[in-house]
């Protein structure tokens, strides 16, 4: 947690909570429930990554119904577009979608931050059989933890590249199944035509110098960091 903490003040703020939950859009619930009522058979069980401890698969396995039909992604990622778009006020473009993730009885999802790409994103909650809510855990960028809790059609929408979040509290029942849709920013407004976000060229030189003696060997240029990091 003390390391996330120390990343996320790097990263680029585009709302004022960090996370916002509503239902989710007709069309996109659409599609999420046929495929799921297609495809809900056909899990299968998630490796374990070397490394990585954030879920505990080696007591309670995860397990993915993937997305494969390359028309049926983009077609989910554009059934969620318009309500990331207009909550961040970005023009976003899709860096990941791989499918729904099946939790099991007993679950944790350690608190944590995404990959840098992953930055502008949507929990749809798909199906569940559980004895009582799973919530999910966020640090909003007001520093306070929310818990949000979630039924079938349900979607949070959150800033996962700077947004601590996890699911600290066993789960309690059969399965939690959610499709996670995720996408980052292209540096432009939402209402600009051209130009990039004027956020994006106020560069901060103190902080480059900082970034460059924490990783030795660090030789990226500053025009090719993520426009979600601070410059």
């Amino acid at each position: 947690i003390t390391n996330m903490r120390k990343r996320t003040p790097f990263m680029l703020n585009y709302t004022s909570t960090g996370y916002y939950k509503m239902r989710a859009p007709d069309h996109l619930w659409r599609l999420v429930k046929e495929f799921w009522d297609e495809n809900k058979e056909d899990q299968k069980l998630e490796g374990k990554v070397p490394g990585s401890t954030y879920r505990n698969s080696w007591k309670s396995p995860t397990y993915m119904v993937r997305v494969v039909d390359k028309e049926l992604r983009q077609a989910l990622h554009d059934a969620a577009y318009d309500p990331l778009a207009a909550w961040s006020g970005q023009e976003l473009r899709p860096s990941s979608l791989y499918g729904v993730r099946v939790y099991t009885n007993g679950a944790i999802l350690a608190p944590h931050v995404d990959s840098l790409h992953l930055v502008i994103s949507a929990i749809v909650n798909v199906a569940q059989d559980v004895d009582e809510p799973w919530p999910l855990e966020v640090i909003g960028h007001d520093g306070k933890a929310h818990n949000i809790t979630m039924v079938p059609g349900d979607m949070i929408l959150y800033e996962s590249h700077s947004i601590i979040h996890g699911r600290p509290f066993e789960l309690k029942g059969r399965f939690l199944a959610n499709l996670f849709i995720h996408f980052e920013p292209t540096g432009r407004l939402l209402s600009q035509n051209e130009g990039l976000n004027p956020r994006q060229h106020e560069m901060d030189q103190a902080f480059r110098d900082t970034v460059k003696q924490l990783q030795p060997g660090y030789e990226t240029p500053d025009d090719d960091l993520p426009v979600q990091v601070l410059r």
